[in-house]
């Protein structure tokens, strides 16, 4: 009896030492994933606040850019230069000028983690209306519409126009048009000046349409450049709707989430000033837009689509086509029926440009596609040959991380 008693102690003992055993073995398993969780989540710690600095470094440098375009140093510390605490962090910019570049330098820090990132900002290019019109796809000239020039330093347009076409007053042959692919002429439309299609297309032109120059294909074909807005922050939607609303802003910067002008409301813009629409831009309803060049150029930067009704009445206190530029930056259309003469350059390389009715617009076009229908007439103001338009003031040239040796 006694022996049995003893086996079945030993036994129990060995059991025992196998329980803990695995016990131990257990708590040395949880031991080492607690080890390895904690270094997991110091990793993930550590490149979430890695990441949060390279944020910071780009927002740096996002605001550096908008204090060299602007040209003001608020914080007297060098233009594009600064220092912010942010989100728990902070950013450290600073901005070298070599000749008209820039090279800025942001280094963004987060709990302990750095992140540098550096930018060489140059001078956006220049633009310039070469032509009457330019489509960097197709050109179409429909109906009676056609294209001429006259020079608006000499004399108006009116004491130009010696002859005429489709009993329609016309002036000068400098009114040259040119297309990366196809032009299409109808009957009665006219070009008067070149009309040049790109290296590998044409000119389809009716029996009774007129091109006073070459129809030559051009050698090669630059495509015209993409603008790039410049860094204006919004206000909100602005909308004149009543006759009794009348706004003159300028000269200055502004920006728009819209702007909706319309049964009779004015609105005058005196320069120089440079307006940005981050949506639509509507003339219509016999509402009147103003343009004051007095004492500088008004830009119009519009990200949405552009569109004017007949009764809209666009005006030049100058009656000068140097003194408005509509830039189209978003790829939306633009699309022009004005019931008066109206002084305005359409730079549009990213969208589809249609001009109808009896609209007379005297500047220059640059469209993706461009379309002349009805009476409309593009009146070349040569004097755009002698002046570059710079867009967007600087842009990033090169962007690259500083990585530590």
């Amino acid at each position: 009896m006694s022996e049995r008693r003893r086996e079945r102690e030993e036994q129990a003992g060995s059991a025992l030492i196998i329980g803990l055993l695995v016990v131990l073995m257990l708590l040395a398993s949880s031991a080492v994933l607690l080890l390895v969780s904690g270094a997991e989540m110091q990793v993930v710690s550590g490149a979430r606040d890695s990441q949060q600095a390279l944020f910071l470094a780009e927002a740096g440098i996002n605001e550096a850019i908008v204090e060299v375009n602007r040209g003001v140093d608020a914080n007297g510390d060098g233009l594009g230069s600064l220092s912010r605490s942010y989100g728990g962090g902070t950013y450290v910019v600073t901005a070298t000028l070599s000749g008209t570049d820039y090279t800025v330098r942001s280094t963004g820090t987060f709990r302990g983690r750095s992140r540098v990132v550096e930018v060489v900002l140059v001078r956006s290019a220049k633009v310039r209306f070469t032509k009457a019109i330019v489509a960097g796809r197709t050109l179409q000239v429909k109906n009676d519409a056609f294209v001429d020039s006259y020079n608006s330093t000499t004399s108006s347009y009116s004491s130009q126009a010696g002859s005429t076409h489709r009993s329609m007053p016309r002036a000068g042959t400098a009114g040259h048009v040119a297309s990366g692919k196809n032009i299409k002429l109808e009957n009665y439309a006219g070009i008067y000046g070149d009309a040049t299609p790109g290296p590998t297309g044409t000119v389809a032109q009716g029996g009774t349409a007129v091109v006073t120059g070459s129809t030559a294909p051009a050698g090669t074909f630059t495509p015209p450049a993409i603008v790039v807005p410049p860094p204006i922050a919004s206000t909100g939607a602005l909308a004149i709707s009543s006759s009794g609303q009348n706004l003159t802003i300028g000269p200055g910067d502004f920006g728009y989430d819209s702007i909706a002008l319309s049964n009779d409301g004015q609105l005058t813009v005196r320069g120089p000033a440079r307006v940005v629409v981050n949506g639509n831009f509507k003339v219509q309803n016999s509402a009147k837009f103003v343009v004051d060049g007095t004492n500088g150029s008004v830009e119009f930067y519009v990200k949405g689509s552009f569109e004017s009704t007949g009764s809209a009445d666009m005006n030049s206190v100058t009656d000068k086509p140097k003194d408005a530029t509509l830039f189209m930056v978003g790829g939306g259309s633009a699309k022009l029926t004005l019931a008066n003469v109206t002084y305005m350059s359409v730079y549009a390389a990213s969208s589809d440009v249609t001009i109808v009715g009896s609209t007379e617009l005297l500047g220059g076009v640059v469209g993706r596609t461009v379309t002349l229908q009805d009476t409309a007439r593009v009146h070349f103001d040569t004097d755009l040959l002698n002046r570059d338009i710079t867009i967007a003031g600087y842009v990033v040239a090169v962007w690259r991380e500083v990585i530590a040796p």
